[in-house]
Parts: C-alpha cells; sequence; structure tokens
C-alpha cells in the first residue's frame, strides 16, 4: 500500500444536520421517573434534561467541531478482503524525535478517535531518558467518520486487517499498539494474525485474562478458591460480579438485536445521549467535570446533578455529538457487538510481549495472578484510582505506563528495530562508543546531534571494533546490553593491538598489558554475549599478526596474546550454544594452534553451519600449555584446528550455507597425519581461496576442489606448491597435469588468480615446489630441476576460464 490516497480530513457538519438536530431536541417526549429512582433505573431524568436543555441553547458544536480539528486528522482508502474498500478517519501525529516508536491507538465503544486527545501530547512529548511516540489513532469502521461496512461478518479480524493495513500505508512495518475496551480485543487479534513481525509489543488498560481453571491453571485456581486476593482484588472481583448482574444488558441488546436498537439511536439523540451518557458516568470512577461558571464538581452515583464545562472537547455533548453526526449514523458502532457474538472467537492469549495498567473501577478488574492467563505479561502497573476510559481520565498515568514499558529499563526498551524513542544518547553510552565505534561513526554522530536515530543511519557504526584491552571489551559490553544499541550492529571486529583491519602488522611498539587478567575475564564475557545482537551477520577476528626470533621474544607478553586470543574464541564458543547467533560471514586472521577444548564443543558446529563466508589464516605457531614451543608450519595447523574447528563434518555438509571459503596460511602445510581435505564437500560452494596450502596425495587438495566442479566459479591459488619428497627427483604430480586436470574438470569457473612468487630476501622466483622434509628448509629446488611446461600450462589454463566467463556474458 502507499500514501498516495491519503486526504487531510476537516469536520464539517452541515447547517442543515445541526437544524435537523435541535428540531429533533425540541420534539423530545421524556419518560416519567420512578420518586428516588437515581442511578439505579439507568439515567437520571434531571440529568438528561439538563443536559437535552444545553444542548440546545448553550452548547456551541461549532466550536467543538474547531478544536476537533486542530488534530491532525486525514481518511485514506483501505482494503478490506471479502468487503471492498473502506475509507477510513484517522489522526497521524508524528513526534519530533526522529526514532520514535509507532503506537497505534484503538479505541472501543461508546469511545471514538476523541479519547486519543489528552494522551497526544504526552506520548509524542520529547523527555529527557523517556521515549518518544509517532501516534495514529483511527476512528474504527462504522465509528466516527469511518466508512461502515455494507456486508455482515465483519469481525475483529477485519478490524485487525484495516488497522495493520492503515499502519502499514503510513510506513510503520513495525510498531506497537494500546487498547482498551475492543481496543484491546482487537490489537489482541493484530498480535495474533501480524505478530511479531509487525506487531512487536501490545499494552491494555483492558485485560481479559480467561478466568483460571483446574486443568489449565490449577495453583491459579486453588489460589482463586481459598480467595488469596488483596482488598482491592476482592473489589475488583465483585465490581466485575456486579456488573455482569446489572450493567450488561447494553452487551446483550447490542450483541442480539442491534438493528432493533439502532431504530431508536438513529432517530432519537436523546435516546442516544442516555444510552452513551449514562456509560460515561457509571464506568469511570468520580471523574470531575466542570459546570458552566467552571465550579468543580465530583460526580457520586446517588446525585442527579452532574454538571459539564460545554467547551470543553471532552464534555459528554462532544462525545455523544461524535457519534449522532456520524459518518453512518449511530447504529453502525453497535453491530461490532453482533458480529463478534455471532462470529467471533476469542483470543486466550496474547502473542507478543503485553504490558498492562489496572485501574479499580474498571469493568473488569482481573488480580494479577489471572494476567499470565492473558499471554507473556512483561509490564504491570496497578492505579489507586481511575475506570473504563483511562485515556480519558487517567492520561498522564497511562502515557507514564507505557513510557516505562518501553523506556530503558522497560522489558521491552528497543523492540521496535531501530526506534528507541529516545532523543539522546546517556552519557555513559556516548564513552562506550567512543571506545568502539570508528572515527568515521563518531564524526556522523556529530553530524546527526547525537541523536539515536543518527546512530541507525550511521553505517559505519554498523561495525564495532574491540581491542585487546579491558576497557574496550567494557565498552563492547555495554553496548551489547542495551537492546537499542544491539539492533544497530552488524559487524564485530576483534583486533589485537599491534594489527591492523587486514591482519598486518600496523609497526606499533608493543607494550606489556599491566591489567591483562580483568582483559582477559572481560574480552570472554563480551564475545559471550554476541548472542544479544540480533541482526549481527559477521564476525571479524584479527589477532597478533607476527613473532620475533625465539630467542628475542618476550615470553610473558606472547602468552598473554594467545591467553587472550582463547578467552575470544572461548566466549564466541558460549555464544554459539544459543540459537540467536547466526552468523553469515566468519574471519579469523592469524590464527595460532592453540589446544583450546572449546573446539571441540557442538555449539562450534552451530556456528559453522549457517555460514556463508569463511576465511580462515593461521600464523603456525605451535603452542603447549607451558607456553611458546616452536614454529610448526605442518601437523600442528591441520590436525588441530582445520578439522576439529572450522571444516564441518560430513554428517553437517546437506545443512551447510557455505559460499566462500578461504584457507590461508603463513607457511607450506601439509603431511597432516589421518587428514585429507578430499573428504571435505560444501554443496553450495562458489568461490574458494587457498594460499601456501600444499598439493600433495596427502592433502588432497586438488581432489577437493575437483569435489566442487559443479558449483565453483571462483578460484585463487595463492603461491601454493607441489609436495616434493626429494628435489632430486622430479614429482609424480606436477603443474603442468594438475593445471590441465581443473581446466578440464572445473566447468563452472569464471575467475581465475594464480600467484606463483613470493618475495625472498635477494630475489623474486618462481616457487612452485616444496620440499615435504622439514630438514630441506624453505628453498625451492634449482631453475634445472623445475618440471617443463608448467607456465603453458597455467597460460592455457588463464585462457580457458577467460573463455568460458566470455561465453557466460553473452
Amino acid at each position: 500500500m502507499s500514501l498516495s490516497n491519503e486526504n487531510p480530513f476537516t469536520i464539517s457538519i452541515p447547517d442543515d444536520a445541526l437544524a435537523l438536530l435541535h428540531q429533533k431536541l425540541a420534539l423530545t417526549r421524556f419518560p416519567d421517573e420512578l420518586d428516588d429512582a437515581n442511578w439505579e433505573y439507568g439515567a437520571p431524568l434531571a440529568d438528561v434534561k439538563r443536559l437535552v436543555a444545553h444542548w440546545m441553547d448553550g452548547y456551541d458544536w461549532r466550536k467543538a467541531e474547531a478544536l476537533l480539528n486542530t488534530l491532525p486528522m486525514f481518511t485514506c482508502d483501505i482494503p478490506v478482503d471479502g468487503f471492498g474498500e473502506l475509507n477510513v478517519h484517522y489522526v497521524h501525529q508524528k513526534s519530533a524525535v526522529e526514532g520514535a516508536i509507532p503506537l497505534l491507538f484503538v479505541h472501543g465503544w461508546p469511545g471514538s478517535f476523541i479519547e486519543v486527545r489528552k494522551v497526544l501530547p504526552l506520548l509524542m512529548a520529547e523527555e529527557e531518558e523517556k521515549p518518544s511516540f509517532h501516534v495514529v489513532a483511527l476512528s474504527l469502521p462504522g465509528f466516527g467518520f469511518s466508512e461502515a461496512p455494507k456486508k455482515k461478518g465483519f469481525g475483529l479480524a477485519q478490524y485487525a486487517e484495516v488497522a495493520h493495513k492503515l499502519m502499514l500505508a503510513l510506513g510503520y512495518e513495525e510498531y506497537v499498539t494500546q487498547g482498551g475496551d475492543w481496543g484491546s480485543h482487537i490489537t489482541g487479534y493484530i498480535a495474533h494474525l501480524y505478530g511479531p513481525k509487525h506487531v512487536k509489543a501490545c499494552h491494555s488498560n483492558f485485560p481479559c485474562p480467561p478466568g483460571p481453571s483446574w486443568t489449565s491453571s490449577p495453583l491459579i485456581k486453588l489460589r482463586d478458591v481459598l480467595s488469596w486476593y488483596t482488598p482491592e482484588e476482592k473489589a475488583g472481583l465483585a465490581r466485575k460480579d456486579e456488573f455482569a448482574k446489572t450493567g450488561r444488558g447494553y452487551n446483550q441488546q447490542q450483541s442480539t438485536r442491534p438493528q432493533t436498537l439502532g431504530y431508536a439511536l438513529a432517530d432519537s439523540p436523546v435516546g442516544l445521549l442516555a444510552w452513551i451518557y449514562e456509560k460515561l458516568v457509571t464506568w469511570t470512577d468520580a471523574y470531575p467535570w466542570e459546570d458552566d461558571e467552571g465550579t468543580a464538581s465530583r460526580r457520586r452515583l446517588a446525585r442527579s446533578s452532574l454538571t459539564w464545562d460545554p467547551v470543553l472537547l471532552v464534555a459528554v455533548l462532544t462525545w455523544v455529538s461524535i457519534y449522532w453526526f456520524s459518518r453512518a449514523g449511530p447504529t453502525a458502532s453497535a453491530r461490532i457487538y453482533f458480529e463478534h457474538a455471532q462470529r467471533g472467537k476469542g483470543l486466550k492469549r496474547f502473542t507478543v510481549p503485553l504490558g498492562v495498567s489496572r485501574f479499580p473501577k474498571e469493568l473488569n478488574a482481573p488480580p494479577k495472578s489471572w494476567l499470565s492467563l492473558a499471554g507473556n505479561v512483561v509490564f504491570d502497573s496497578w492505579h489507586p484510582s481511575g475506570g473504563h476510559f483511562a485515556a480519558h481520565e487517567k492520561p498522564e498515568e497511562l502515557v507514564g505506563d507505557l513510557k516505562k514499558m518501553f523506556g530503558r529499563e522497560g522489558a521491552v526498551y528497543g523492540i521496535v528495530p531501530g526506534r528507541s524513542g529516545m532523543s539522546s544518547f546517556p552519557t555513559e553510552i556516548l564513552l562506550s562508543i567512543a571506545d568502539v565505534a570508528s572515527p568515521r561513526a563518531l564524526r556522523s554522530l556529530r553530524a546527526t546531534s547525537k541523536t539515536w536515530h543518527g546512530l541507525a543511519t550511521a553505517t559505519a557504526f554498523r561495525s564495532l571494533c574491540v581491542r585487546d584491552r579491558a576497557r574496550s571489551a567494557q565498552a563492547f559490553v555495554r553496548i551489547l546490553e542495551d537492546n537499542v544499541l544491539a539492533q544497530y550492529v552488524q559487524e564485530v571486529v576483534f583486533q589485537d593491538s599491534s594489527a591492523n583491519y587486514y591482519g598486518q602488522s600496523n609497526d606499533e611498539e608493543r607494550t606489556e598489558d599491566p591489567d591483562i587478567e580483568k582483559t582477559i575475564e572481560t574480552v570472554e564475557a563480551a564475545f559471550s554475549l554476541l548472542h544479544n545482537v540480533p541482526n549481527l551477520s559477521a564476525l571479524r577476528l584479527v589477532f597478533h599478526p607476527e613473532w620475533m626470533e625465539e630467542d628475542a621474544m618476550d615470553i610473558d607478553i606472547v602468552s598473554d596474546e594467545l591467553r587472550t586470543e582463547r578467552a575470544v574464541l572461548t566466549g564466541v564458543t558460549v555464544a554459539a550454544a544459543s540459537p540467536n547467533l547466526t552468523l553469515r560471514s566468519l574471519t579469523l586472521l592469524n590464527l595460532s594452534s592453540i589446544h583450546d577444548p572449546a573446539f571441540d564443543q557442538p555449539a562450534f558446529h552451530n556456528l559453522l553451519s549457517p555460514l556463508q563466508h569463511l576465511h580462515i589464516a593461521n600464523k603456525c605457531v605451535g603452542y603447549d600449555h607451558e607456553g611458546f614451543n616452536e614454529l610448526d608450519p605442518y601437523v600442528e595447523f591441520w590436525t588441530l584446528t582445520i578439522p576439529q574447528c572450522f571444516l564441518l563434518p560430513a554428517s553437517l555438509y546437506a545443512g551447510s550455507a557455505l559460499t566462500t571459503l578461504a584457507l590461508h596460511s603463513a607457511e607450506d602445510l601439509g603431511l597432516a597425519p589421518n587428514f585429507s581435505l578430499a573428504d571435505f564437500h560444501y554443496p553450495h560452494l562458489t568461490s574458494l581461496s587457498l594460499r601456501r596450502i600444499l598439493f600433495h596425495e596427502s592433502t588432497g587438495t586438488e581432489e577437493f576442489i575437483l569435489r566442487h566442479k559443479d558449483t565453483l566459479t571462483r578460484l585463487e591459488l595463492r603461491e601454493c606448491k607441489i609436495g616434493m619428497e626429494d628435489f632430486a627427483d622430479v614429482p609424480e604430480m606436477v603443474w603442468s597435469v594438475v593445471y590441465g586436470r581443473l581446466a578440464d574438470g572445473l566447468q563452472c569457473l569464471t575467475e581465475l588468480l594464480v600467484e606463483e612468487r613470493w618475495e625472498l630476501w635477494w630475489k623474486t622466483m618462481p616457487l612452485r615446489y616444496a620440499g615435504l622434509d622439514a630438514g630441506f628448509g624453505y628453498l625451492p629446488p634449482h631453475d634445472e630441476d623445475l618440471p617443463e611446461g608448467d607456465a603453458e600450462a597455467l597460460e592455457s589454463f588463464r585462457a580457458v576460464v577467460a573463455a568460458r566467463k566470455a561465453r557466460a556474458r553473452g
């Protein structure tokens, strides 16, 4: 849907409609009344006569109309499945806070859009440390100035459909709701039908949980039987029972014969006035009205002398006049009772987080213990006074509850992604951002006046960088524990202080961390919280980049850095145990061969299975529990790191989402006992990059590549060599043969990068072969010992791939 058919709306009742109203009022025939009847029989005759007299001679509809028109009102055509299009009237007021929370406000009967008037400025207000809301308050179809459905069967699901489609039309894909009376039931349907994808949380001031039973809730039922309730809860139950006996006649009538009642309501403004006025009085908690002179007086049920201010927007006559002048007439609104009674299905539980505000004079005031039967109640507030029309009677209290529920300390703080409702950062959060955000992100925040919404739009902030110091890790923890901030983060980087983003040395002088124990503890705790980042898709871990000669190495610093690396990986493994952590990209640069038991945890497979991009670059450092051991370019990396940690076992291949794999080494790798790359296969792999990985029958490298011949479109071979048993003998497997087999087998390949040269300290020369015995060192064979035809085979391979790429482009 779009806003192309949204139109500003102004109330303008024709003069002849006003004249007809006055004619009907003048022709009123009042009923008689028993002596001392008061409210026991219904609306007192004296009150109704006073109201009618003022409606005729003192009440100024045009003044009330002008006040109503100060609300930002619109209409919009909403299609309803099976009922055609309905033109819906609504109030739409946006807060000045850019990241305000979209709130759908839904009224009931005999309410209308007028109920939002008092809460509107409070909800929009920009307050320190409190959320602000964009507010949408519709007139339900058949109420106020909304078009009514023309066909029967328009139930709560259809009211929910209209409200939801209106929010989508206004651009609110994700929002929260507030409702009382029918609004509470309708928002429950909205949550059931459209949450949690669109509807994130609901708030109700009219909670209607089902009563406890021995089968579904025996403990709550036992409490009910024993009457273990507070005095306030007992009073609420007593009021509920009394209302069921003496106050539900209107409900029975409108649920069974709304059309019969409709003749009286549509033809007699006095009948409509008495019908609604009785509810406004008896459903509120001694609500104060004002008389013509402005003298405040409180209504008592025994009194028949209610006074009012005819100018106030909330006056009884304005409330009733909206029904009288409604687009479809007052009968249309009563049909919601009939349709629900005949065809409606009660929703037993809210399906999204629910907040509740309870008032003692509400028609249904359930005990606190019953609330869990209504759904996942995350917020509950009891107020000492107030009745059915909370937005009208207790606007400050109702809005206060909403701001607590969705505020920084609330259970659903930040539940709408990117919309916290806050206008500024708390100081401690600003300090945390300064510790982990990039300079570009900080510049962006300054440009947006440090607003929450500015943070969401600062793309540089979506990548957080944690350093190997306690302060940085603590700042990272503060951000992850903030529900709103955590939603913005899409990439997390751990970066050793001696490395740059790409894993290379930054040439900074390395200093020992005086608080290393705290650093290690905090780093592990920080990365164990990664599952709190709902939109995290990429994790990049950059460890210490290089090592000095053993005789010049500070053993303590090396040990601390390896311990920090282990702490990071252990924390990641802890977070991986949560199903909430679903990475798409994992990069590990300068990975050491640490004997880490965390690698054996099943949680690590949870982390690997959904990966689409995996990049591992090791530096082949052997390490035991006693400290630094020696450089080990062979067995350690293959047998301890790659097989157990990062290459999925065969049982998980079918579920692997991996499309990009990079295996890079700082030393030539091969000769791994009981391990071969040929045993591994990823059904969706399209891009493969290998660096300094030996080709040999024991490594299975060539077989691994060819196993992906049906999917692989890009291949990188960087400084890869064929392993030679003896430099004096030409190996059985040579590059000219390997290139030929790859060219023939990889029929989908359209991108090829092969780097054969390596910078030695005396010259640049081809390094295509390497000895497998460490005793040979790493010197290449003499040029005359190299097999012939390798260079020509490589050029032929490149030509084949280039031709295939040209054909693919058409």
